[in-house]
């Protein structure tokens, strides 16, 4: 969520009369199946893929 989420949450919540928590549900294993799946040899302990950083502490080239 995003914290313009949240500040409408607490929003409808005063105009409800409740809490966050009457309007939530706790579903830790949605967010489990959710989450990106593993590479095989990342799980095997092997090395995982570099990810080039692009645009970031980059120097200019050599005049």
């Amino acid at each position: 969520m995003r914290l313009d989420d949240l500040d409408d949450l607490d929003i409808i919540c005063s105009v409800r009369g409740c809490t966050t928590g009457d309007l939530l549900i706790h579903e830790p294993e949605v967010a489990v199946a959710r989450r990106p799946a593993k590479p095989a040899e990342a799980e095997a302990g092997g090395t995982s893929p570099v990810t080039p950083r692009l645009g970031r502490n980059r120097t200019l080239p050599p005049a």
